[in-house]
């Protein structure tokens, strides 16, 4: 199976995936999971943007987009699965939002150099097939003193055993909602990429630490959502694993 056969198959996956996940959203109100929320906490000034031209790579099905629009001079929201861009679509016609959804891969996003003063990404370069080249083309698409805002799954916890155990016994990994594509990332590892693309490093943090996960116990078990001691934030931030990124453009 060659490239575009990969893809071909791997968007199909994803149309049927945001059906499912969805296909059944009420189109007339936005839904925050608790990445967004971790972000929206981080900024909480939402009036920075008001001149600010806005891109989320890997929109789903358009909530954050919905939400930021209302502060932003412009909003473009892409992704790879077209289901999720009609369903995008159909929230923002039913909330009178204008923005701007189209089918893009996020790999080779289809903006000319230095096109968005701020670029938002949720949970999407875990699954995309080449992570690094994502992050090249937010890199690339970016202003000059630009922020990108990405939050990503980070394995380096209690969730490792999982993967572990999936690759002796050849299961597919699944991180809770049965993703078409995974990829493994550690919280190391992770910053190397971000280093090596040219972005300069703001700041990072992490919640819903896994400490560890057990056959038969539900994982949220053994898991500590957020330290308010900012000693114990930076010991257990490896331990994180919905991480938030901040990076700026030089």
């Amino acid at each position: 199976m060659d490239n575009k056969q990969e893809k071909e198959k791997l968007d199909n996956l994803y149309d049927r995936w945001h059906e499912i996940q969805h296909g059944e959203d009420k189109v007339d109100e936005i839904h925050m999971d608790p990445w967004h929320e971790n972000v929206i906490n981080n900024i909480r000034d939402f009036s920075v943007f008001n001149d600010h031209e806005i891109l989320e790579v890997g929109c789903g099905p358009g909530d954050f987009a919905l939400f930021v629009s209302e502060f932003t001079k412009k909003t473009t929201g892409i992704d790879f699965s077209e289901a999720a861009i009609r369903i995008a679509k159909q929230k923002a016609a039913a909330q009178r939002k204008k923005i701007h959804f189209q089918v893009a891969d996020a790999t080779d996003l289809p903006f000319v150099d230095h096109s968005f003063d701020t670029i938002f990404s949720f949970e999407c370069l875990e699954h995309v097939p080449d992570p690094d080249r994502m992050i090249r083309e937010c890199y690339r698409v970016l202003r000059k003193g630009g922020r990108l805002y990405l939050t990503t799954e980070n394995y380096s916890n209690g969730l490792i055993l999982l993967w572990i155990y999936s690759w002796l016994t050849g299961n597919k990994f699944n991180s809770g909602t049965d993703q078409p594509h995974e990829n493994f990332f550690l919280y190391w590892s992770l910053k190397k990429k971000f280093r090596r693309s040219g972005f300069k490093p703001v700041a990072w943090f992490g919640t819903h630490h896994v400490f560890l996960v057990l056959p038969r116990i539900h994982p949220h078990k053994f898991v500590v959502n957020a330290f308010s001691n900012r000693f114990f934030q930076k010991i257990f931030r490896p331990l994180a694993r919905h991480m938030t990124y901040i990076y700026e453009k030089p």
